[in-house]
């Protein structure tokens, strides 16, 4: 049965023993933090890295869309434009033709004017006394 009694060598061994626990237990904390702070260091810096890329990548697709979206919309523009140059030519020729056809109709008009005044003239220098008599 172990004795209840301190002796003045056995406390101090056991005041070494604490103190060599305290010791143990202290440096495995101490490394436990730094093994902690190299993880959380660790975590920090590929998170950040990782931030980066993303970044990264977001921009470059970004980058990507309005490229595509200016491409296509200077496209539709000169779709647009060419569509309505050919609509503008083809109404011009409509535009000529009608009105050549016009002029055409106009000069017979004034032919046809102008032969009927001739006729009527004629007319009129016809002495009555040769007409027949009206019924």
């Amino acid at each position: 049965m172990p004795s209840t009694t301190a002796s003045p060598s056995n406390g101090a061994a056991v005041v070494d023993e604490a103190a060599e626990t305290m010791a143990d237990a202290s440096r495995r904390a101490t490394e436990s933090a730094k093994a902690a702070t190299e993880i959380t260091s660790t975590y920090l810096n590929d998170s950040t890295q990782a931030g980066r890329k993303m970044f990264s990548a977001w921009t470059t697709g970004t980058e990507s869309a309005f490229k595509a979206s200016s491409e296509l919309q200077s496209t539709l523009l000169k779709s647009a434009l060419s569509l309505i140059e050919t609509n503008a030519r083809s109404s011009r020729g409509m535009l000529e033709q009608w009105s050549a056809a016009s002029r055409e109709t106009q000069q017979a008009w004034t032919e046809l004017f102008q032969a009927s005044a001739t006729a009527a003239e004629r007319l009129a220098r016809i002495p009555s006394s040769t007409l027949p008599p009206s019924r």
